[in-house]
């Protein structure tokens, strides 16, 4: 059985930056899960607080430099070559997986944050 190869770009667009955003998140012993802050963001990925609501707002990694993209991810704790939990790469798995991930997973989201974040990856 042959495997295709994946892509850069094809990893990045099953996790588009607005979903790294929302994975961000802050968690300790003793401490309640919640969203990392953009300034949090912004000074572990050495990127201006602007960028990183930018691309915070943005549903794909269209217009984003590589070193941002990786900056970003990186500093949102994100790790998109790790083996996915999806089987198969069909494009509306990956939707279905993580719409039922924001809607039920993410419970640290108020329902406004989670309308948010489906409109701008227009689902």
């Amino acid at each position: 059985m042959e495997t295709k190869a994946k892509t850069l770009l094809e990893f990045m667009a099953c996790c588009p930056p607005a979903l790294c955003r929302i994975m961000a998140i802050e968690s300790g012993k003793g401490k309640k899960t919640r969203l990392r802050t953009n300034s949090a963001i912004a000074k572990t990925g050495k990127l201006s607080r602007r960028m990183v609501i930018r691309l915070s707002n943005s549903g794909s990694w269209r217009n984003a430099r590589i070193e941002t993209a990786s900056r970003f991810i990186e500093a949102c704790r994100v790790d998109i070559f790790h083996k996915h939990p999806i089987k198969g790469t069909n494009l509306m798995t990956v939707y279905y997986f993580y719409r039922n991930f924001i809607v039920k997973g993410l419970t640290y989201l108020t329902a406004s944050q989670k309308k948010r974040i489906f409109k701008i990856l227009q689902w």
